[in-house]
């Protein structure tokens, strides 16, 4: 109930995309039953008129304003985005080194025609840009394929051993 308010409150679209995806994939893991449709339509009947409730009040104005280069935290990530981007283009394999975003994203700004909201980054805001830029292709293929591995184990050993363990959002 608290998660829904916040949401609800914050108005964040990714917070309720993250909301319906992590309860989608908690109701996917219940034991089949009668009682596990239940759950899916009373979910559904008191998401979606939430959902629609957000809509008409606020029109989805992020969604119209998240790509345009503006002063909110949206905009300035999606700078250092393509600034990270752009480092990518010129260091794709080998990246630039621990600790480096922060120097070469200083040189990146500097060439930029205005000055971006953000100045002084020392990260680019998303896990696998950092990793791809601070250790390289092969730093990100070797995350990747650790999470790769860790799923799979969990996944194997959930149908192995049909050990259906609710898990129960903590508050």
């Amino acid at each position: 109930i608290f998660t829904i308010a916040a949401i609800y409150l914050t108005q964040s679209y990714g917070g309720w995309v993250a909301l319906a995806f992590a309860g989608f994939v908690w109701w996917m893991f219940l034991p089949s039953s009668k009682a596990k449709y239940a759950l899916f339509v009373e979910g559904a009947a008191l998401l979606v008129p939430i959902f629609i409730s957000t809509y008409l009040t606020t029109g989805f104005r992020h969604t119209d304003s998240f790509w345009k280069e503006k002063n909110d935290s949206a905009s300035a990530r999606v700078i250092i985005w393509r600034g990270a981007g752009h480092l990518l283009k010129e260091h794709p394999f080998l990246g630039i080194g621990l600790g480096g975003f922060r120097l070469k994203y200083k040189e990146y700004i500097a060439e930029l025609p205005a000055p971006p909201v953000e100045k002084d980054v020392i990260l680019p805001h998303s896990l696998y840009l950092n990793l791809w830029l601070e250790t390289g292709f092969l730093g990100l293929v070797g995350f990747m394929g650790i999470v790769f591995v860790f799923t799979a184990r969990i996944v194997k050993n959930f149908f192995r051993t049909k050990n259906y363990l609710i898990i129960l959002p903590l508050a």
